[in-house]
């Protein structure tokens, strides 16, 4: 086995997205194949901090039956209170490492109960939002501008992992070492994706609310920088992220609108004046007039502005129909000028 460590510079933006986490230790694998039983491993990177630093630190196999002495260092490495960071490391890496051990009768010790990160899982929900088309490790270094030296793919570097156990020229263990470096140094940046669900789980604050004669404008004040502004639309609102601001854009409804009630057995309908009541008023209508409520027109209408929303945050709530998944409310009903009013509002609306 060959062991390699170099210091490496981090950005010290860094700090923000680790603060929650002990012993923060970014790590990938390499390996000859995907199935644990047909292939094995022969690298090993972490990178870790150390005395104030950060430190990368490689295993390699120079030889294919230096993968139980791989494992080993890499199980007697970590601590109980480690935290790994890995992209798809919950699907590949960590399940592939602890088939291995198994195959060599090594005790896995923290890393079967160790508190893991996995960056792609974390992406995955923002997926469209960030106008990813693949959600491989190289798709999202390249959503947060990370230029790679390294030119080939894991399933490329098989070959000259096999070239180099032949002839072991150094030029091919660069190659193996250098692109084994970059997935692992690439992770403390693609860590910066947190900002996105740092943002949809509430990390902001409404910093004013306005209104166009079409639109409802509300403009927030992130607590974590967005590491790339975007825009993403979808049926109910626009939003227009920046690197510590966000615009919220809802259109809004001008016209006449339902508020259906739930127990439509409790009313009649009045064809007549198309709208529901209830049947301790129905009794003095006369039988001619009303007839027995259904879903369909059990409601009372309003004419009005309103505003959009997913669910009944703000009620009462009007819709065009019983069955539609966009219900709304009417704009005198949230205070314009208490912007903490707004925020479950806002909540409810980034969170789905």
């Amino acid at each position: 086995m060959l062991q390699f460590e170099n210091r490496i510079n981090i950005a010290n933006t860094l700090d923000k997205y680790i603060t929650s986490l002990s012993e923060p230790i970014f790590f990938d694998i390499e390996t000859t194949g995907l199935h644990h039983k047909y292939s094995y491993l022969y690298m090993i990177g972490v990178l870790y901090q150390h005395n104030d630093s950060w430190t990368l630190r490689q295993w390699f196999a120079s030889k294919p039956t230096d993968e139980a002495i791989i494992l080993t260092a890499f199980i007697d490495f970590l601590k109980p209170n480690s935290h790994l960071i890995h992209y798809n490391g919950n699907s590949f890496d960590i399940p592939y490492l602890k088939s291995r051990c198994a195959f060599h009768g090594i005790d896995t010790k923290y890393l079967n109960d160790i508190k893991s990160m996995d960056l792609y899982r974390l992406i995955k929900p923002y997926q469209k939002m960030l106008n990813l088309d693949k959600l491989t490790q190289k798709s999202a270094e390249q959503f947060v501008g990370i230029n790679r030296r390294d030119q080939f793919s894991g399933k490329e570097l098989i070959d000259v992992y096999k070239e180099y156990l032949q002839s072991g020229h150094q030029q091919l263990l660069e190659q193996l070492l250098l692109h084994n470096q970059e997935d692992v140094q690439n992770l403390s940046e693609l860590l910066s994706l947190r900002s996105y669900p740092f943002f949809f789980d509430g990390h902001y604050t409404i910093a004013n609310v306005d209104f166009t004669t079409d639109t409802l404008v509300i403009n927030l004040k992130l607590e974590t920088p967005i590491v790339r502004p975007l825009t993403y639309s979808n049926e109910i609102y626009t939003l227009s992220l920046g690197t510590d601001i966000a615009t919220i854009t809802v259109p809004l409804y001008h016209g006449t609108l339902k508020h259906f009630y739930n127990n439509h057995k409790d009313y009649y309908y009045l064809p007549t004046e198309d709208k529901a009541i209830h049947k301790s008023v129905a009794t003095y209508v006369d039988k001619e007039h009303r007839i027995p409520a259904t879903f369909d027109n059990c409601y009372q209408k309003m004419a009005g502005t309103f505003i959009p929303q997913y669910e009944q945050v703000i009620k009462p709530a009007f819709s065009t129909n019983h069955k539609s998944k966009i219900l709304y409310f009417s704009y005198p009903n949230l205070n314009f000028a208490d912007i903490k009013e707004w925020l479950p509002y806002v909540n409810h609306l980034l969170q789905r």
